[in-house]
């Protein structure tokens, strides 16, 4: 249902537009129509929602600014793309004139696709204003709209010739602030953005297009053009949300009077206020000092790149950029000897944070220069070292942003020839970050582990070194390279290990295995932090480790101390009985394994299977068990059990010889087998119930059946009935009749 268009009272028009009704909550999280007022483009709309019957109703917008009132009626015939679309025209709109979608019902109402919907409408609009039909000002607004839904779908579609839309964009018309910001933020071409910019910025006066202006003018070193254009236009340039391109701006203005000799003009438009660069405040005695020293008054100039140093509250990059200039205005009025007296003061750059060098007034090279110009002065070695080291961090600068292997080969060895830093935090960092470049790993790990010895306090510092990409041999001398040359420098060198390395390292030898090396990462850790306050949450692993080498004493403390600090766990409950169960104390570990599973409440099956074995297995008829053996210095501890192994996430046995993935059966089985030769019958009796087992895989069975064959022979059978068969023929199937024929020739008569 449609409504013909009518004027209204005071100028103000009606129009309607069909819109689905079940669409209404949708683009309301598109345009506000949920609040009373809203702001667009030619001022405050207020809106409300009109309930006209059941399947209609009407949004009225009525604008404060423009004389502008809107009225849709929401009808089902629309698409929900056609609802967002017409809208942002109602709301946009300025001239009651242009309407194109006067009760007319699109062809495309079942289109679900926004881009094709618009390029069929702009397509449609575009031809009646070729035929002459539509002024001017209809083609921008159509071009407005098009581009608007173009950008919003994030699609390109065929557009009609760009000279029709350059006609456009140069017509007398001031375009919608939204067509400037489309047209500037896709444009391609750099001399129709700086046309865009231009004129936008007249209709608008908007920072983004003057910083794209200016930015412009200094690339192409038009520096008067640029400081008219910025002296015309301080208010804007100084407008809130302009960091950091305020102060980069007025480093860019600076330079320009120093390129024209304008010191005049420089010294009126000195700022008043710190220029928040990313590198810290620059205050106006800096930018006085700079003025001063490129107009070659250089007396001038060092009293106010001292004043500058004194005033920086942040003492890092702004002191190192005011540092450089005032030695420098030292060496032009010949003070070489006050030059050198503040050698030690060229703080090298921070391998923990961003360096930011000043980009402008040739900073860079008269860095290089005055290094050089130092250099030649009668100087200590001392000294030397200094620059030397001071000339490194800005190698290391060039390699930390570019990567090349040339500036990092001469990163390295620049500090091989530094002398007298060895116990400095920076210089390892450096060397240890070259050394990772040019893929020297082991180099690049001791230096960094050897900066650790050095840091001062809790640094957030990223590095490229890594214990992952260190050789095996390497690894296996580690501790005893720590020991030697690191943790040497006392109890602050093992603090900051701690904190930053040590972890990484137990990390990556969990994950590969290495439990020799980490027990004696254990033993290291013990000298320093007994109580393992530091690394309690790697007590599990340790522990498990010494179980690994055979050290179960150890292993049995470790995971005591880990209930201590950090409470009892199943896992670590279960691995504990087996251990004291290898030690012979069977009370002990039934006692464990039962709080196990208490505390799984029956739902872990690795814990099941040991409890089963322990304690519920001891109590049937048919299950011989192994009789709790007292604990002596030289027993030895049986090596065949079943056992949690955290790295594979599920039960193992086990055994002399290799691991075996088992069932809940086998355990018993070969402890049986172990424990009592005598039973060998008894354990092809727990076999031939394993194979009714239907968790156990063929070839663990297999195994099994080999050692009970190899324990048979021992015995003395002398034919092997498995001599002549494969592990193809050899199958659950066949196996128990040929173990029974071999039982029978040891069984005693």
């Amino acid at each position: 249902m449609a409504r013909k268009k009518k004027t209204v009272e005071d100028g103000l028009a009606e129009a309607d537009v069909l819109l689905p009704l079940d669409t209404l909550k949708e683009i309301e999280g598109f345009f506000p129509l949920g609040k009373p007022t809203i702001d667009t483009t030619y001022g405050m709309l207020s809106l409300k929602v009109n309930e006209i019957n059941e399947s209609e109703k009407e949004i009225i917008y009525e604008g404060s600014k423009t004389n502008l009132s809107r009225t849709v009626n929401i009808h089902g015939e629309y698409s929900k793309e056609e609802v967002i679309f017409y809208t942002y025209v109602l709301l946009h709109a300025k001239y009651d004139s242009w309407n194109p979608f006067t009760s007319v019902k699109s062809e495309k109402a079942d289109k679900s696709n926004l881009g094709d919907f618009c390029h069929d409408f702009f397509t449609k609009a575009k031809d009646y204003t070729y035929k002459g039909d539509r002024d001017e000002f209809s083609t921008k607004r159509i071009f407005e709209m098009f581009l608007y839904c173009s950008v919003q779908t994030k699609e390109e579609y065929d557009l009609p010739p760009f000279e029709e839309y350059w006609r456009v964009f140069e017509a007398k018309d001031v375009l919608l602030p939204t067509t400037y910001e489309l047209l500037f933020k896709h444009e391609k071409n750099s001399i129709r953005k700086e046309a865009v910019a231009q004129k936008a910025f007249a209709a608008q006066k908007e920072f983004i297009y003057l910083r794209y202006l200016l930015e412009q003018l200094f690339s192409r070193k038009e520096y008067k053009h640029f400081i008219d254009l910025y002296l015309s236009n301080t208010d804007v340039v100084t407008g809130h949300g302009t960091f950091p391109y305020e102060a980069e701006l007025y480093f860019a203005f600076v330079e320009s009077c120093i390129a024209l000799k304008d010191f005049e003009t420089l010294q009126k438009n000195l700022v008043d206020r710190d220029a928040m660069h990313l590198g810290g405040r620059y205050s106006k005695s800096f930018f006085e000092g700079i003025a001063k020293y490129f107009d070659g008054k250089y007396a001038d100039a060092e009293v106010h790149f001292k004043k500058a140093i004194l005033s920086d509250d942040e003492g890092r990059d702004v002191t190192r950029c005011a540092t450089i200039f005032y030695i420098a205005t030292l060496l032009k009025q010949k003070k070489n000897d006050a030059a050198k007296g503040y050698i030690f003061d060229l703080k090298p750059r921070e391998p923990y944070a961003e360096n930011y060098d000043l980009d402008y007034f040739g900073y860079k090279e008269i860095e290089k220069e005055l290094l050089a110009e130092l250099q030649k002065l009668d100087v200590s070695e001392e000294q030397k070292n200094a620059l030397k080291f001071y000339e490194a961090s800005i190698l290391y600068e060039g390699s930390w942003h570019h990567h090349d292997k040339e500036t990092t080969s001469s990163l390295v060895k620049k500090l091989k020839e530094v002398r007298g830093y060895d116990n400095d935090y920076t210089y390892h960092h450096l060397l240890s970050e070259g050394y990772a470049k040019l893929g020297v790993h082991d180099k690049a790990y001791k230096a960094l582990l050897k900066s650790f010895a050095f840091q001062e306090g809790d640094i957030d510092v990223g590095y490229s070194a890594s214990i992952e990409k260190t050789s095996p041999d390497f690894q296996e001398g580690l501790l005893s390279y720590l020991e030697k040359d690191v943790l040497i420098y006392g109890s602050k060198a093992w603090s900051s290990l701690a904190r930053n390395e040590l972890r990484s390292i137990a990390d990556y030898w969990w994950k590969n295995k290495k439990y020799a090396l980490l027990t004696e990462l254990c033993n290291l850790i013990v000298e320093y932090d007994a109580s393992f306050n530091d690394f309690e949450d790697y007590l599990f692993e340790f522990a498990y480790s010494f179980k690994e080498i055979g050290e179960a004493e150890d292993a049995k403390h470790y995971y005591e101390l880990y209930i201590q600090k950090k409470g009892e766990n199943s896992s670590v409950l279960n691995n504990l009985a087996i251990i004291y169960e290898q030690l012979g104390n069977l009370k002990k570990a039934k006692e464990l394994i039962k709080k196990a599973h208490e505390l799984t409440d029956g739902n872990d099956g690795v814990v099941n299977r040991n409890k089963k074995r322990l304690v519920d297995d001891e109590k049937s008829k048919g299950t011989a068990t192994v009789p709790e053996k007292k604990t002596t210095e030289n027993a030895k501890p049986a090596t065949d059990f079943i056992e949690y192994d955290p790295a594979y996430g599920k039960l193992v046995y086990r055994g002399k010889e290799k691991m075996v993935r088992s069932s809940p059966m086998m355990p018993i089985m070969l402890k049986e087998l172990f424990g009592n030769p005598a039973n060998t019958k008894n354990a092809v009796d727990l076999l031939e119930i394993l194979n009714r087992d239907t968790t156990s895989s063929n070839r663990s069975i297999l195994d099994c059946i080999r050692q009970i064959n190899k324990k048979i022979k021992e015995l003395g059978v002398k034919e092997d009935p498995f001599t002549y068969r494969s592990d193809k023929v050899l199958t659950k199937e066949t196996y128990v009749p040929l173990l029974r024929m071999k039982v029978s020739e040891v069984e005693p008569k």
